[in-house]
């Protein structure tokens, strides 16, 4: 393992280097995806198709849980949830396809007399929850898990659990049920994953029979219900999905007994998987949604990246469909039909209201679609507002359009960072996309990319912005993030983590050196915890995570593994237990562990201002002090950042970069943050005065409805104070004193628990580990450098 990541780190290294080659300081670099062609591929433009729900009007929002066709007609079932009553309603939408008319229809509830007792009681429940719905000649069939339950009249529970396959016709009237459960004689059934098969329903079963033994099969379901075929399947295969191919075969996805996730051709007469069929990784690793036969290649699928076409036996994937150049306003399709290779119908979650969307798509001739200047962004999973704003950029830029390579597309099971290699590797080509918006503590070697000039200065460009040059911002978050001393990082929001501990422990001190932590926790009262479930495993992790910037210098990338400081904390951490106390007894009074000294440290997450007064007083009464991590530092607590952070390269599109990117620093974004702190100093400044006002909720006409949150002090209720401004001047300077961030790096912290397992066995002392540790890790930051 050690060797693998040794080989690895080389690598990275020698593409970093390289990469001075393309760059030098102050040259403008070559960027990604420059030709405009790039930006008119796999473009389709699509047309919500209007649906109106046969019901009282209150069902706005509603999600489709599928799509399928028989004949000239698609349809999609959709799913809403009626809060009246506490019932899922499932509607079947009929859409033409010739002419694009709609039609909506309530799906009727299946007959279930003889299933259930239904009791003439007050509390009676009973629930139903569909899926799998498959066309299976003229009829819709699907599986129906049925709940009910109730009270008897001693007082005893009685719950009825049921799994049926049932079956409607095209105008949503209920035709036959079938009681799987009842047939498998199981006491539990999990049906799913149903797919069709000449004219058959063929369902994937998981269970147990009442009489303890595992059920395990696929299940042939004829048009009346009828069980007439079931092929077992192995104890050793948790069997995920199976799809037919154009030409008539079928595939099998299941997990093996390492839950590495697999894919066999199989036979549909015996039951039987045979050899490995070859797919893309992606459908593994990138959430697939549905995948169906193709209609010039064995199947297409759809996955967070988009629609796509595979030969089995392929080694890439076709894209057919691009969300983001196709300036979809939602998530990918999750579910889809083709009517031809120009056109398929499809549902996708927008990305305003979250309410499913079904629209008809129609693909673009790239040659109707005009040039513009392509800015590419590499991006690690994009995220929905992200996502957002480059749509929304996309539309309205006459000169500039963005074009994002989502690089986790390229994970794999046996190598998740796979993504990030891919990303060096293209940089190592000279590939250097214009927008990395990638999080800080990814595979991402920033500061080597700085020190070759391929980053952009951030505060020039903030300096010549007409707007954001008049704007101050918190220069200690940007610190916090800085390479040699410059900000080539932006971090538009960020959370503040750090501890509290009640003001009398704190005995005045606002931070304890490591000397100071040891003392104070060996005067602790008897059986107390520093942490909350501390384990030595805990520690190192806290350890690492709060002081590693200490121990690892940004600047120099010299270690410090063999100071004092951290040969004690080494040592400190072997008097911890391997295991955390999970007693009952002990969290029983979960906020009191904290004001009795217990637990003598509480950590303390802060994004939303209201959370500081909210532990101060729920577990000290009021009379909580921050104190932070033991350091040798005067930072107590770490910067975190809270997401959408990025970089910009120095190429030829910096300026269309820039206007796509300083968004994220201006009063418009930095004031809509609800659940991070924003860097935009007035922002900042109406983040914490929000700790000085009640708490409240908004109705449908926006009228404020306050309320207040409470603690409890000998079981009588009082209320928990808004801020004063004495509270919200030493929060705010607590938090602009802070440049230090926190620290992540999964290969250092291999080696240091590694290590750190000889100290704890008591083979060699916390000084011999820390030494060793100090080797091995100043080598692989050597390497990586």
């Amino acid at each position: 393992m050690r060797k693998g990541y040794l080989k690895k780190a080389m690598f990275l290294a020698l593409a970093t280097v390289m990469c001075a080659g393309l760059a030098g300081c102050g040259k403008k670099v070559k960027t990604t995806t420059e030709d405009p062609k790039t930006a008119k591929q796999n473009v389709f433009s699509y047309a919500n198709y209007e649906i109106d729900f046969p019901s009282n009007g209150q069902d706005t929002y509603f999600d489709i849980s599928a799509i399928d066709s028989y004949g000239d007609t698609t349809f999609a079932i959709a799913s809403t949830y009626d809060y009246n009553t506490g019932e899922n309603i499932n509607y079947l939408v009929d859409i033409e396809t010739e002419t694009g008319k709609t039609s909506t229809v309530l799906i009727e509830k299946p007959d279930l007399t003889g299933l259930s007792e239904h009791p003439d009681t007050e509390d009676y429940y009973e629930y139903f929850y569909y899926g799998s719905f498959k066309a299976v000649s003229d009829m819709i069939v699907g599986t129906c898990n049925f709940s009910s339950s109730y009270y008897d009249a001693s007082g005893n529970y009685v719950g009825n659990d049921k799994s049926l396959l049932c079956a409607w016709n095209t105008d949503g009237k209920f035709i036959w049920s079938a009681d799987i459960s009842a047939e498998m004689k199981a006491d539990y059934l999990y049906l799913s994953n149903g797919f069709v098969a000449n004219d058959n329903y063929y369902i994937i079963a998981n269970g147990n029979t009442s009489g303890g033994k595992e059920i395990k099969a696929i299940l042939c379901i004829d048009k009346n219900g009828k069980i007439t075929g079931k092929n077992e399947i192995a104890a050793t295969v948790n069997l995920n999905t199976v799809f037919p191919l154009r030409d008539g075969r079928f595939v099998a996805f299941y997990y093996d007994d390492q839950y590495m996730q697999k894919a066999a051709f199989y036979d549909l007469n015996s039951g039987n998987l045979g050899e490995e069929a070859v797919v893309p990784s992606a459908l593994f690793t990138g959430g697939y949604s549905k995948i169906q036969p193709g209609f010039d290649s064995d199947f297409i699928y759809s996955s967070n990246q988009g629609i796509y076409k595979f030969n089995i036996g392929d080694t890439e994937s076709t894209k057919l469909f691009d969300p983001i150049n196709s300036d979809l306003n939602g998530y990918n399709v999750d579910d889809f039909v083709f009517l031809d290779k120009d056109h398929f119908i499809g549902a996708y979650s927008n990305i305003d209201s979250y309410n499913s969307e079904i629209a008809l798509f129609t693909y673009v001739d790239p040659s109707t679609i005009p040039d513009k200047k392509i800015i590419s962004m590499a991006v690690y999973y994009l995220a929905s507002d992200v996502r957002k704003r480059v749509v929304d950029f996309n539309k309205t830029s006459d000169t500039y359009r963005i074009v994002v390579e989502d690089y986790s597309q390229y994970a794999s099971q046996d190598d998740w960072m796979a993504g990030y290699t891919k990303l060096n590797n293209d940089i190592l080509a000279g590939k250097v996309p214009a927008i990395l918006f990638m999080d800080p503590n990814a595979g991402i070697d920033y500061d080597s990319f700085a020190k070759k000039g391929l980053l952009a200065d951030i505060d020039s460009l903030i300096q010549k912005d007409p707007e954001l040059g008049q704007y101050s911002y918190l220069q200690n978050v940007f610190d916090a993030y800085a390479i040699s001393g410059k900000h080539y990082l932006v971090v538009p929001t960020f959370n503040y983590n750090t501890f509290m501990i009640s003001s009398k422990m704190a005995g005045g001190k606002t931070q304890l050196t490591v000397d100071e932590f040891i003392e104070l926790c060996k005067n602790a009262p008897a059986g107390s915890m520093p942490y909350e479930y501390t384990t030595k495993a805990q520690f190192l992790n806290q350890v690492m995570n709060y002081d590693g910037c200490e121990f690892i210098d940004p600047a120099t990338k010299k270690c410090q593994f063999d100071s004092p400081e951290f040969v004690k904390l080494i040592e400190y951490a072997a008097t911890l237990p391997e295991e955390a106390n999970y007693d009952d007894d002990f969290y029983a009074d979960y906020y009191d562990n904290f004001r009795s000294g217990k637990i003598i440290f509480s950590q303390l997450y802060l994004s939303d201002v209201n959370t500081y007064q909210t532990q101060k007083y729920n577990m000290y009464y009021g009379d909580g002090t921050i104190i932070g991590f033991p350091t040798k530092e005067n930072q107590p607590g770490i910067i975190n950042s809270a997401g959408n952070t990025f970089a910009l390269t120095n190429g030829s599109n910096i300026d269309g970069a820039w206007e796509f990117a300083r968004f994220y620093l201006t009063p418009e974004y930095q004031d809509s943050m609800t659940y991070s702190i924003p860097v935009l100093e007035s922002s900042f400044d109406n983040w914490l005065a929000k700790g000085m006002e009640r708490p409240y909720w908004e109705d449908e006409n926006g009228i404020k409805n306050y309320y207040d949150n409470s603690y409890y002090v000998d079981g009588v209720e009082k209320i928990i104070p808004v801020m004063t401004q004495e509270d919200v001047d030493y929060l705010r300077n607590v938090i602009t004193s802070c440049s230090k961030r926190g620290y992540n790096n999964e290969q250092i912290m291999s080696i240091i628990e590694e290590e750190c397992s000889a100290c704890f066995a008591g083979q060699k002392s916390a000084s011999d580990v820390c030494a060793i540790i100090q080797s091995r890790v100043q080598l692989y930051i050597n390497e990586n450098n």
